[in-house]
């Protein structure tokens, strides 16, 4: 397993699997509920958008998870297909983050390039360059008004 979440009510756990799974389990039992495919090599990277399993619907994309394959998947809570795919990053997607207003995702990558997304449309928002090396992390300050990479 490379990462794993809590969903925000604390009754699910995410986890990336570097055999490009990503699978949904129910907590405190740990039994396995979803099995997510889609990625064509290491999910690396799983996040809970902030109002999955509490106002957001089970249909609309409570996940994301990002790759060594370079994409990113979006995922609801009850189909083991993406709901959308991300192209954009040339190489591993280390993280994946929710902007805290849930409308907004970040990804990190070893193209040395963190990227902001609208999750409704799937577009491209920023490309932001900058490292001189791989981008290993991405998290929003809490308020949503700036973000950290490293």
């Amino acid at each position: 397993m490379a990462q794993c979440a809590l969903s925000p009510d604390g009754t699910l756990l995410a986890t990336a699997g570097w055999s490009g799974l990503c699978k949904l389990w129910q907590v405190p039992l740990c039994t396995e509920r979803q099995t997510y495919r889609g990625h064509t090599d290491r999910a690396v990277s799983i996040a809970f958008h902030p109002d999955a399993t509490r106002r957001l619907d089970a249909s609309c994309a409570n996940l994301a998870s990002g790759s060594a394959d370079g994409t990113i998947n979006l995922w609801s809570l009850d189909s083991e297909q993406p709901l959308r795919t991300l192209q954009g990053h040339s190489h591993r997607v280390c993280r994946v983050a929710y902007h805290p207003s849930g409308r907004f995702l970040g990804s990190a990558s070893f193209d040395t390039t963190w990227r902001l997304w609208d999750v409704e449309r799937g577009d491209e928002l920023l490309l932001q360059e900058g490292h001189s090396h791989e981008v290993y992390a991405i998290d929003f300050q809490e308020d949503g008004a700036l973000v950290a990479t490293g």
